[in-house]
């Protein structure tokens, strides 16, 4: 099976939701035709299939694709060359990448956002922040720094990811102000 060698935008994944041009709804069968094959394929209950590509995952209900994941920015910011081009975009400097930055950046590019956080117990600091982007369906997921995180500036951003139902997390809705 031939391929057309991928150029996977991370600014246009998040204005879109597409990771090049493969979108939430696509069959199995599209996203053959277009990308080059997973590292590995895999069957949950009868009806859910993952593909993987290293740490980038592409996740089927009934043969129609319904999240992309990523929970290993460092692969996607070093991709196989031979396989994909990768604009690395608001990636570019990862590891240093807050919400604070992250919130001020989509705002430059007037893209509208929430923020949402989840608690755990009675913590008084966040397990982690999302910033969600409803339209395009997309989720940029922050961790803090270590367990005294006070502020927007104390979360990276640790993976990232475009879902059918984006509110489907156990979180609640914040402002920049709350953290």
């Amino acid at each position: 099976m031939s391929y057309r060698k991928p150029v996977i935008s991370i600014w246009e994944f998040i204005r879109t939701g597409k990771f090049g041009a493969v979108a939430l709804g696509w069959t199995t069968e599209q996203v053959e035709q277009y990308f080059f094959a997973p590292d590995d394929k895999s069957t949950m209950h009868h009806a859910m299939e993952i593909w993987r590509y290293s740490t980038f995952e592409l996740h089927f209900c009934e043969g129609k694709l319904f999240l992309f994941w990523c929970d290993g920015l460092p692969w996607l910011t070093r991709p196989n060359k031979r396989k994909f081009s990768l604009n690395k975009g608001l990636l570019r400097n990862y590891k240093r990448l807050s919400v604070k930055k992250c919130c001020a950046e989509l705002e430059r590019l007037g893209l509208d956002y929430q923020l949402f956080a989840r608690y755990f117990d009675d913590q008084q600091a966040a397990d982690n922040v999302q910033i969600r982007l409803a339209q395009q369906q997309v989720v940029l997921h922050f961790e803090p720094l270590d367990e005294c995180a006070t502020t927007l500036g104390d979360y990276r951003i640790v993976a990232l990811g475009a879902s059918e139902n984006p509110n489907n997390y156990k979180t609640q809705a914040i402002s920049k102000e709350q953290l």
